[in-house]
């Protein structure tokens, strides 16, 4: 799980740097899903995540 938060300060400066701000996390979150989704999808990504579980159920 990703938290984005931020302030935009000056004052005067908050409606504009807040619709930037939006705009280039959203950007940000819809590359980090991206990236996350190809990793579930390679085959050798999967691969080792399947070893790690099955040795951590087996006590390791």
């Amino acid at each position: 799980m990703w938290r984005y938060v931020f302030r935009c300060r000056p004052a005067w400066l908050a409606p504009v740097a807040e619709r930037i701000g939006t705009r280039l996390l959203g950007r940000d979150i819809r590359r980090r899903i991206a990236g996350f989704a190809r990793g579930c999808a390679d085959p050798a990504v999967l691969a080792v995540a399947r070893r790690e579980l099955e040795e951590d159920a087996a006590g390791r």
